[in-house]
């Protein structure tokens, strides 16, 4: 067994008086004989290189790619979205939950070495309460352990159920340093709202009340005339780090009455750059977006749900992302220092 005494021993720019082993190629800190293991992960803070490079990638289309570090690269801070839940088609039936947004800096990364990015697709409008179809996909960076926003789901259960933290299966969750987890779609309600950098998505028709519009940090959830009519999107959140909500009013732009052309469910707010979700069927006119078409906004909207004159006018989720950066220690972090 090798042993190295720290105090000669230069790390990071700091001079350690305690000593380090090396046994088996684990770490250890001697303090008075005693050998106390390190973990990895400080292992790996101590003696990681600094990234030297200023960088981004991001990834906005579904599916699964290989990142290649590039050279000077040692650490990296990345942000995910899983893909919307989808809206479940025929009248009167939920709209999708939105996406969980994960972060995580200071990820140890190895120039020249391939690491795996996965984008969630938002889910499908489809009359199947048992579709798997209507459930967003994760993404992810190396694994779903590392840093992961998870996919937005449909309250009607079964293997529409999301990866994420509610009884209802209807909101994604997320793993990381932070995030948020997607706002819950209750049956005959709007879409959720995808979640933020430091809190939840809104629940669809949520802010309707006023006790309860109150930003938690997310998107907002999409609006809702009553159960007979179609149910607004949910809206979606940005890659670039926390911003603000689109608009004056968080989580929910409300009807102005029940007998005009503005009496439909409106779309959830996006967030930090996100986009708004569409609106849902207007009660006094019969109309709404369009056919099929009450898409979750981007990143990671629900779906809105749909209504009397349009059966098949539910909408799929808003499609994940991945954003990828790095730069010298300390310039760049999610969730308010990332662009």
């Amino acid at each position: 067994m090798a042993k190295l005494e720290v105090g000669d021993l230069e790390v990071k720019g700091e001079f350690v008086s305690a000593e380090l082993s090396f046994s088996d190629e684990n770490l250890y800190r001697v303090v008075n004989g005693v050998k106390i293991p390190l973990s990895q992960t400080k292992a790996n803070e101590l003696f990681a290189l600094p990234t030297t490079a200023t960088g981004q990638q991001q990834y906005t289309s579904a599916g699964t790619y290989s990142w290649v570090c590039p050279p000077g690269v040692h650490q990296v801070q990345v942000v995910c979205i899983g893909g919307g839940g989808g809206g479940m088609d025929n009248w009167a039936n939920p709209a999708g939950g939105g996406a969980g947004l994960g972060w995580k800096n200071n990820i140890t990364v190895t120039p020249g070495v391939s690491y795996t990015v996965a984008v969630g697709q938002g889910g499908s409008s489809t009359s199947s309460s048992q579709s798997a179809a209507l459930k967003g996909g994760s993404s992810y960076f190396g694994d779903i352990n590392t840093v992961c926003g998870k996919g937005g789901g449909n309250a009607s259960g079964g293997a529409a159920t999301a990866d994420g933290p509610n009884s209802n299966g209807s909101g994604g969750g997320y793993t990381g340093d932070g995030g948020g987890a997607g706002g819950n779609a209750p049956n005959y309600q709007g879409g959720g709202g995808c979640g933020g950098y430091g809190g939840r998505g809104g629940n669809g028709y949520e802010s309707q009340f006023p006790g309860w519009n109150t930003d938690s940090g997310g998107a907002g959830g999409g609006g809702y005339y009553s159960s007979t009519y179609g149910t607004g999107a949910g809206g979606g959140t940005g890659l670039n780090g926390a911003g603000p909500i689109n608009g004056n009013q968080p989580f929910y732009n409300p009807f102005s009455g029940y007998n005009n052309t503005n009496s439909h469910g409106s779309g959830g707010s996006g967030r930090a750059g996100g986009t708004n979700g569409a609106y849902g069927e207007n009660p006094f006119s019969g109309t709404g977006a369009s056919s099929s078409n009450v898409q979750g906004g981007t990143h990671g909207g629900g779906g809105g749900g749909p209504g009397t004159s349009w059966p098949s006018a539910s909408g799929n989720g808003g499609t994940g992302g991945v954003r990828i950066i790095w730069g010298p220690p300390g310039s760049r972090s999610y969730p308010s220092n990332a662009t």
